[in-house]
């Protein structure tokens, strides 16, 4: 018979809180908006100013707000962008903290 472990030789949960955020993707939470990730402003931020962003936003009823945290996705890419205040072109962007992943991976 083997041995049971000792409770103390597992690991905390707190070590356990980023292999569970890991496992979740990015598209099970949150607001989805679409982006183009190849539209992006001299400071390297994604343009929130398409279309089909504003139709997302419409029919999601947001309004953009510096900090929130979205998926934008272009239907073959999707990412977590956190909202980030109009620059100096007067267009709310999005900066990626996480991603871009292939649709379904």
């Amino acid at each position: 018979m083997s041995e049971k472990q000792p409770v103390d030789s597992f690991p905390a949960v707190s070590n356990l809180v980023p292999v569970v955020e890991r496992l979740q993707r990015p598209w099970m939470s949150g607001s989805r908006i679409f982006v183009d990730f190849n539209n992006k402003d001299p400071e390297g931020f994604l343009r929130l100013n398409l279309t089909g962003t504003l139709e997302d936003l419409r029919r999601g009823q947001l309004v953009l707000e510096q900090g929130m945290l979205m998926t934008g996705s272009d239907g073959d890419l999707i990412a977590r962008i956190i909202i980030v205040s109009p620059g100096i072109e007067g267009i709310w962007r999005g900066r990626m903290v996480d991603g871009p992943w292939e649709v379904g991976a």
